[in-house]
């Protein structure tokens, strides 16, 4: 499987509490998995490199937004997340795919001739065959 390093902006929201929330979530994004390195631009806004193979955009995002991080839901930031998680999910669903399509069509014909019953296979009565 190929490792697929992705990169992606997060903007938080700038009426939270916490003046420099992004550098508090760097510090709590530091420590999941998947994540490869982190960037920290503004007050607000970051940007996360990590493996798509172990982790995606939505799932951090859901990971800041259960620990009190609000991400800014302005309307093209919501469309941007959208697409971003659609692509992260359809490059994943490729990614793990290709391990399943790597096979010949040859072994698998052979694979599931070796799980089929062998025996015979005429429907019709023992007697019956012997006048075909």
């Amino acid at each position: 499987m190929k490792a697929e390093i992705k990169q992606h902006e997060i903007q938080l929201d700038p009426h939270h509490p916490d003046p420099n929330q992004a550098q508090t979530a760097w510090l709590f994004l530091c420590h999941i998995p998947g994540i490869e390195h982190i960037d920290v631009l503004s007050s607000t806004q970051l940007v996360v490199h990590y493996h798509l193979s172990v982790v995606t955009l939505e799932e951090i995002e859901i990971q800041l937004i259960e620990h009190g991080y609000q991400l800014n839901n302005l309307l093209q930031h919501r469309v941007r997340r959208a697409i971003y998680h659609y692509t992260d999910e359809t490059e994943r669903a490729n990614i793990f795919s290709q391990d399943i399509l790597s096979k010949t069509t040859r072994e698998v014909f052979i694979n599931q001739y070796q799980q089929d019953d062998h025996a015979c296979r005429d429907k019709r009565d023992k007697y019956w065959r012997n006048y075909s």
